[in-house]
């Protein structure tokens, strides 16, 4: 059985986040992560345990706890090589369009 989070849009409301970040976490094991000024990225991810996750970027192995999960909010800790970082999602409401770039 998949986790909840599965096959859903999750974009980040952090600030301090490139706008229009999001995670999208697919049944087959694909990651999509993007932005709205970010390239898109594919990774592979896998479920390690009940509440562990992980996925690669560039070489770099990212292990990270599923801290919350509901039908509107992912909460994940990272195991980041310089340290631990917490994100925040919410689920992307439809239609969403990128917002124009500042000049």
């Amino acid at each position: 059985m998949q986790p909840e989070f599965v096959g859903k849009v999750w974009v980040s409301p952090d600030a301090s986040a490139p706008r229009g970040t999001l995670r999208i976490f697919l049944p087959d094991g694909t990651l999509v992560m993007d932005s709205c000024w970010e390239t898109y990225r594919l990774a592979r991810w896998e479920a390690v345990a009940d509440r562990r996750i992980v996925w690669t970027e560039d070489t770099a192995r990212i292990e990270a706890e599923v801290v919350g999960a509901s039908a509107d909010q992912l909460d994940l800790r990272l195991q980041l090589v310089d340290g631990i970082k917490n994100e925040s999602y919410r689920r992307a409401q439809v239609p969403f369009v990128c917002p124009d770039m500042p000049r």
